[in-house]
């Protein structure tokens, strides 16, 4: 994230701002906010696809069965010798995909809307 922040806002933005009478304050909430709302929001949906796929770690963690994640009781839905419920297990799996869809579509309008917001033409 630093280094997309060094590389997406130029100084001279910032001198431009400063000269117009813009404080600190106003300098980050005006110009350096709508630049970096693009990498946040890529930051915040990997950030949540990571910790919401984790698998290994909660495993570990657990000893009950009732406080298993979702992607641990997937895993665990399957039969053994070859009896498993496919339907069931379908459905878990479009149970636990639909909350990464619905943050993707919230936090994708970032990417379009806010990847011109404030920047300069070289």
């Amino acid at each position: 994230m630093n280094q997309y922040c060094c590389g997406a806002i130029h100084d001279d933005l910032l001198n431009s701002a400063r000269i117009d009478g813009c404080s600190t304050f106003g300098l980050y909430r005006h110009v350096g906010f709508p630049i970096i709302m693009p990498g946040s929001a890529f930051l915040f949906i990997y950030i949540f696809m990571d910790s919401w796929n984790d698998y290994l770690w909660p495993l570990i963690v657990t000893s009950n069965a009732s406080k298993n994640t979702l992607q641990v009781a997937l895993a665990q839905l399957q039969g053994a010798y070859n009896s498993t419920d496919y339907g069931m297990v379908m459905c878990g799996v479009m149970l636990a995909t639909l909350p990464l869809f619905i943050i993707f579509l919230l936090c994708s309008k970032q990417f379009t809307a806010d990847i011109a917001a404030g920047s300069i033409k070289d």
